[in-house]
């Protein structure tokens, strides 16, 4: 399976050739200020099958917390993905960015706990508080 991906001006490109690994929501407040909404939905790929395919040098990187840089496109501002720390070996991908709406699931929400309070979540997929145990 193939996946491609893109910034809203187009100026950044990326591929993948895995299934995501796994799909979350986020609502920490670190997400929801470098969106502009009230949570972000990550999609986790291993870094080894992601690249850029064109526009990397039009990435800008911000080192949003002690275990997080986030990258986003210098033109139109498109939140593209993260790395964290805590998982080394996953680029988290902005789903919102993928080309196409692939068939991918969300598999649960983390940092519930500081979620925004207009937010109502109101599907039965697993909550946690901050990020699940590790399995």
């Amino acid at each position: 399976m193939s996946y491609t991906g893109s910034c809203a001006c187009g100026s950044v490109k990326y591929a993948f050739d895995v299934e995501p690994f796994v799909t979350v929501t986020c609502h920490c407040s670190i997400c929801r200020k470098a969106t502009g909404s009230a949570c972000a939905t990550w999609t986790l790929v291993l870094k080894e099958h992601f690249r850029w395919t064109s526009g990397a040098d039009e990435l800008q990187e911000f080192q949003s917390s002690n275990h997080g840089r986030r990258f986003f496109c210098r033109h139109c501002g498109s939140s593209m993905g993260n790395l964290s720390y805590m998982r080394p070996a996953y680029m988290h991908i902005g789903a919102g960015t993928l080309d196409h709406a692939p068939d991918i699931r969300v598999a649960c929400h983390v940092y519930v706990a500081s979620k925004a309070p207009w937010l109502n979540i109101s599907d039965d997929l697993p909550q946690f508080d901050e990020l699940p145990p590790k399995s």
